[in-house]
């Protein structure tokens, strides 16, 4: 469930001029048992001059440096350019892909970028839908972008408690779950309660953006930890983002929210359609360039409606130079007053599509209202 918004209010700084060596850098956290089968399609498809035009995107496969090494040592015809080595606590389980997260974005700053990414090896983006967005809708400037959820977080070992989809659910957990609260009475702003800290925003795995200065402002705060799990990487960053001063965040769930669930885990393994800009659970050969082709296929009809839920829509295929609808975070939703950080942030969400419906109400309206006397 989406935040409720205001008028838009303002937006973020406008694109800079002086553009850096690639438009966006993407670290993609990689499974070393899967490393073989998965990155040669990976590399296929963004290596493709028709998906990634003029390197616009540079990819950089993210694994274990102590098992990067090894390989090389066995097989020296494997090295390649674009692996990064970072340091895991391999003999701990559940610790890898954390560890990776955080190696990424220490490190992800010595490719110049204006943006900087991060997605799974398990997942497909479509580049040529992306790109544009990133060009002519996003600001250069203190963007922390993706599908935004809602969580808090034990800060003895760093385990997410009381997640949810939208900002009023997570806060009603935060009160009222024993989980979350040692009472049924929360605190003032800032307090932590029960060594509980939260509820706050963050942006799911399979596609987190943000832009350079961010990552600037994050990466010396990073370091690995043998508290951060597996499941709770994205949650652990945006714990750490929660304490940026003013960041501007991107909610692109309108976008890409639905088509994260492509195959794996939803409707009981099946096949649901890679409709959006991002595919996930991707995980065999036959889905990906599955996933691929329906991505061409958007990006011919570039816009459809791709779900509904009761009176939710979401669009997919984003139209050149989206106009992000921009406000102050904590006016657009009266509870937030009570959120632990994120009161000088900017909320910012692309544009509700209007159903037909919509259109022809508001076509209802225009006549009755301008009718010659």
């Amino acid at each position: 469930m989406g935040l409720p918004m205001t008028t838009p209010q303002r937006r973020l700084a406008a694109p800079i001029s002086n553009s850096p060596a690639h438009l966006l850098v993407l670290g993609i956290v990689t499974s070393e048992k899967t490393y073989t089968s998965r990155n040669r399609w990976l590399r296929a498809y963004y290596s493709d001059p028709l998906v990634n035009s003029g390197s616009a995107v540079l990819v950089r496969f993210v694994v274990d440096a102590n098992w990067w090494a090894r390989r090389i040592v066995e097989d020296p015809a494997s090295a390649s350019d674009d692996v990064l080595g970072v340091m895991t606590m391999s003999e701990l389980p559940q610790r890898h892909c954390a560890h990776k997260m955080v190696g990424w974005w220490r490190a992800a700053a010595r490719w110049p970028a204006a943006f900087y990414g991060k997605t799974d090896d398990d997942a497909a983006i479509d580049l040529p839908r992306l790109v544009p967005l990133l060009m002519q809708s996003l600001p250069r400037t203190r963007v922390y972008a993706g599908v935004v959820r809602y969580s808090s977080i034990n800060e003895s070992d760093w385990q997410g408690v009381c997640w949810a989809p939208g900002a009023g659910g997570a806060l009603k957990l935060r009160r009222r779950d024993p989980a979350c609260a040692a009472s049924h009475v929360y605190g003032h702003l800032g307090e932590r309660n029960e060594g509980i800290y939260g509820p706050f925003p963050f942006v799911e795995g399979p596609l987190v953006l943000m832009s350079a200065d961010v990552l600037s402002w994050l990466a010396p705060k990073l370091a690995i930890d043998r508290r951060q799990l597996c499941h709770f990487e994205d949650l652990l960053l945006g714990r750490e983002l929660s304490h940026h001063p003013a960041l501007g965040l991107i909610n692109l769930d309108r976008l890409i929210g639905r088509s994260m669930a492509i195959a794996g885990r939803a409707q009981g393994g099946g096949w649901v359609g890679a409709t959006g800009l991002l595919a996930h659970w991707v995980r065999t050969e036959k889905n990906f360039w599955r996933a691929v082709a329906e991505f061409r296929t958007s990006q011919q009809q570039q816009q459809q409606q791709l779900w509904k839920g009761g009176d939710a829509q979401r669009t997919v295929a984003p139209a050149p130079n989206i106009t992000l609808e921009c406000s102050l975070w904590r006016s657009s939703y009266a509870d937030l007053a009570f959120y632990p950080c994120c009161q000088n942030w900017t909320l910012c969400v692309p544009p509700k599509r209007r159903s037909r419906r919509d259109d022809k109400r508001r076509r209802a309206s225009f006549t009755n209202d301008h009718k010659l006397n």
